[in-house]
C-alpha cells in the first residue's frame, strides 16, 4: 500500500515538476502567415514564389539586396548559459562568388558567413548558447542580381542540456529512495 502511494506521489511530482518538451522558440519560423508577425526586417520580404521559391509550404522571407544592411531578426525569450539548436534552410538566388552571401547572428555576433550558391535549399544546423534571457537571433542578406531565401527557421533547447524537470525529477526519485530507506531501518 505504501509503494502504491509512494508511486501515485512520484507521477504527480513528475506530471508538476517536468515541463513539456519546448519546441520551436521562433515566432512564424515557416512564414506561413504570409507576413513578417513575430519578425523585425528592413529590406527583406514575403514571396510566394521567386527565384528560390519556398522550401516547404507556401511562403518564405526573401532579400535581394544588393548591399549588406538588410536584416531579419527576431528576439526570443532564452534560459542564460542555455544551449539551444539553431536550424534553418537557405537557398542564394543564381550566380556565385562573393555576391550571394548570407550571414547569421546570435546575441549579437556573426556565427556563419554563407558564401556562394547552395545550388537550391540548403540546411544549416549550430548549436548555440544564450548569455541572457532575451536573445537576438538575425540573417543579414546579400544577393546581386536575383533573391536570397529563407525558410523553416527554429531554435530549439539542446537535448544535450538536462531539462530542469529532469533534474528535478532525478532529486525527487532520490528523496522517496532515502525516505523509503529511512522507514525502513
Amino acid at each position: 500500500m505504501r509503494l502504491a502511494s509512494s508511486i501515485r506521489l512520484l507521477a504527480a511530482l513528475c506530471a508538476v515538476t517536468i515541463p513539456a518538451l519546448a519546441g520551436n522558440l521562433i515566432s512564424n519560423g515557416d512564414f506561413e502567415t504570409g507576413d513578417f508577425t513575430g519578425w523585425s526586417q528592413n529590406g527583406w520580404g514575403i514571396n510566394l514564389t521567386g527565384t528560390t521559391g519556398p522550401h516547404t509550404g507556401d511562403f518564405y522571407a526573401g532579400t535581394g539586396c544588393t548591399s549588406f544592411g538588410c536584416f531579419l531578426s527576431q528576439t526570443i525569450t532564452t534560459d542564460a548559459n542555455a544551449t539551444y539548436d539553431l536550424n534553418f534552410w537557405y537557398a542564394s538566388g543564381p550566380g556565385g562568388g562573393t555576391d550571394l552571401q548570407l550571414r547569421v547572428y546570435w546575441d549579437g555576433i556573426q556565427i556563419d558567413d554563407i558564401v556562394g550558391n547552395t545550388n537550391g535549399y540548403a540546411n544549416f544546423d549550430y548549436t548555440v548558447s544564450a548569455t541572457t534571457t532575451s536573445t537576438a537571433l538575425a540573417f543579414e542578406g546579400l544577393q546581386v542580381p536575383s533573391f536570397n531565401g529563407i525558410d523553416d527557421v527554429s531554435v530549439a533547447a539542446s537535448s544535450a542540456t538536462p531539462e530542469p524537470g529532469s533534474i528535478t525529477l532525478f532529486i525527487a526519485g532520490l528523496a522517496a529512495v532515502v525516505t523509503r530507506r529511512r522507514r525502513r531501518t
